[in-house]
């Protein structure tokens, strides 16, 4: 199993790790999007997983090889002692735990060619402030969905593209220091609370206006009485 942060696990990568260690069937190869995507592709596994923004990678001892149909841990061991960039770090028993040497590029957000930070305002919303304002590639690692969109000053950045076969990017004009990146069905939900929100206040003020004036009333009525008995 791999354990990510920042992205969803996804099929086309796990496809491409079948793939990579001759564990692919041919009667289900096509079932797995993306596993020849030269974008993603490399010689290198230890990058694949930097693209992916896998952090660690955990090999069960304690499986079933027979009853999941695979290989037995062992041979993955093996495997993964010859792969650079990847260290074992802690084993539990039955369970070994293998970390990643990951570059800023493995980041939920990184951008070509400078540095970035972000914010995360709620799952659905992120504010990333660019160290440059040369623009570039940003590379939001999770699971491609064009729902997600870029927004600099309340424009949107329309060129949002697919990356390393299952991720986000976009390319961010020249000028650019702040990108929202939001996902669109939150966003209207946000709207739509903002409008309820406010109609709830135009409510509110008119009943206080209602009342006061209402009170406005009876007081002069009171009044035009009292001077009226003198």
């Amino acid at each position: 199993s791999i354990a990510k942060y920042g992205s969803d696990y996804n099929r086309s990568y796990f496809g491409s790790l079948l793939n990579r260690f001759d564990l692919m069937d041919e009667s289900i190869k096509p079932l797995y999007s993306g596993i020849d995507n030269k974008d993603f592709i490399d010689k290198s596994f230890q990058i694949e997983l930097d693209k992916l923004g896998v952090k660690y990678i955990i090999l069960h001892y304690d499986l079933d090889t027979e009853l999941v149909k695979t290989k037995n841990a062992e041979m993955f061991a093996t495997l993964l002692s010859k792969e650079k960039g990847i260290r074992k770090n802690q084993d539990f028993g039955q369970i070994e735990i293998y970390e990643v040497e990951n570059s800023s590029k493995s980041q939920l957000f990184s951008l070509s060619g400078s540095e970035l930070t972000y914010q995360k305002i709620n799952p659905g919303k992120f504010i990333i402030k660019l160290n440059s304002n040369y623009g570039g590639v940003l590379f939001f690692l999770t699971k491609f969905d064009e729902r997600w969109s870029a927004y600099s000053q309340g424009r949107k950045i329309e060129n949002h593209n697919v990356l390393y076969s299952y991720a986000n990017k976009w390319q961010i004009p020249l000028g650019v220091k702040i990108v929202d990146v939001v996902f669109e069905p939150q966003l209207r939900l946000e709207n739509a609370l903002l409008v309820s929100e406010s109609g709830v206040f135009v409510i509110f003020v008119s009943l206080v206006l209602i009342v006061f004036k209402n009170k406005y009333k009876n007081v002069t009525s009171y009044f035009r009485k009292k001077g009226l008995n003198k």
